[in-house]
């Protein structure tokens, strides 16, 4: 996952909501893991993830570098206990024979009680234990709930489950912009305080211009909309009507909806072209004037970003005016004005988190 970067997250400087899903440390690789470093620190129990943190998901071969590693930090005098509520208990138990380590099995992560019995099982404070899993949500948080330090591990490669990839993954990436700005890369210093913090000067200066290019191509997606339905005459009505007529004629299953007020079959039809035009407006400006992104080599792969999470944007976007704008009673000026309004603050607030987020998350954090 590329939102794991390796480095030290400067913990005392973060509000203490955001502490909470907080690593001491981001790794690439379980194997990477300085012993030394964490023996000079007083630690002496290593709890350990298993899926995409030892080995990949549902496979039962250990890599040959985990399994030195793991023998290593035992020579080193560590104790080591993975932590996991899997109920392929076979499996587990296959996974620390082979490694010659002990497991607890409990509720999931981040509840403490998994953390709480591993602290008992082999007597030893919180502060001289470190968990090290891949996920920030379970393995990070419940560490921190307990009173111990994490280690966050880049995820192995490989399939994973469903919901772990469409949920927590693209959590993390949200909460990874966050806690990157309390972030010393190796070898450099950290962030200093000027720049530090989801209200940071360039962040709030992004998320004003950001707005203003969202207004502008509001202001064109609502405009050419009611141009094109209004506007335009077709034999002497507006295109909104002779469009919805012959939309409600011949597909009068699929807009069923509209024979109430037939301009509103027109509505899903014409949002099309025009949430396009403002789709285009908004990357040429949020690249150029937001993010300031000058280099060419990116311009193709965001590109496709921006259009993948505006498309995603413009479907709720129909979906919602159309919808509102058949349940809002009177003038039917009135009705689309409402509705495009309503959708595009809910469109909006996605478009703006995946576009921040994912989009130009490179270039802007």
């Amino acid at each position: 996952m590329r939102h794991v970067r390796p480095g030290t997250f400067v913990r005392k400087d973060m509000p203490a909501g955001l502490r909470r899903f907080s690593p001491t440390e981001a790794i690439e690789r379980v194997d990477q893991i300085d012993l030394e470093a964490l023996q000079a620190a007083g630690k002496t129990l290593l709890l350990l993830d298993v899926d995409h943190t030892l080995l990949p998901w549902r496979s039962e071969e250990i890599p040959g570098a985990v399994r030195e590693w793991v023998e290593r930090a035992k020579a080193l005098g560590f104790r080591l206990c993975i932590l996991s509520n899997t109920n392929n208990v076979a499996r587990l138990e296959g996974l620390c024979r082979s490694l010659g380590v002990e497991f607890v099995r409990a509720k999931n992560k981040p509840s403490r009680q998994m953390f709480r019995l591993a602290l008992a099982k082999f007597g030893v404070p919180p502060e001289e234990a470190v968990m090290i899993g891949d996920q920030l949500f379970t393995d990070v948080l419940g560490a921190n709930r307990s009173g111990i330090d994490a280690i966050w591990v880049r995820p192995m490669a490989g399939r994973e489950f469903f919901a772990t990839t469409l949920i927590s993954r693209n959590l993390e990436r949200v909460m990874a912009v966050l806690l990157y700005r309390y972030f010393e890369h190796p070898g450099e210093r950290a962030v200093e305080a000027g720049e530090q913090g989801l209200y940071s000067q360039r962040t709030v200066n992004q998320f004003g211009r950001f707005v203003a290019v969202g207004v502008s191509s509001s202001l064109i997606d609502v405009g050419l909309l009611f141009l094109l339905m209004f506007g335009y005459q077709v034999d002497g009505q507006p295109l909104a009507v002779a469009l919805g007529s012959h939309l409600v004629t011949t597909y009068p299953d699929l807009f069923a909806f509209a024979k109430g007020r037939v301009s509103d079959a027109a509505i899903p039809i014409l949002k099309v072209p025009v949430t396009l035009v403002a789709i285009l407006n908004g990357f040429y400006w949020n690249r150029r004037w937001t993010f300031e992104v000058k280099d060419a080599v990116t311009r193709s792969r965001q590109m496709r970003r921006y259009f993948v999470v505006a498309l995603t944007a413009m479907v709720v976007n129909a979906a919602v005016t159309t919808m509102f704008n058949t349940v809002i009673p009177g003038h039917p000026k009135l009705s689309l004005g409402i509705a495009s309004v309503i959708a595009i603050v809910v469109a909006g607030v996605y478009n703006f988190l995946l576009q921040r987020h994912w989009t130009f998350r490179q270039e802007s954090q």
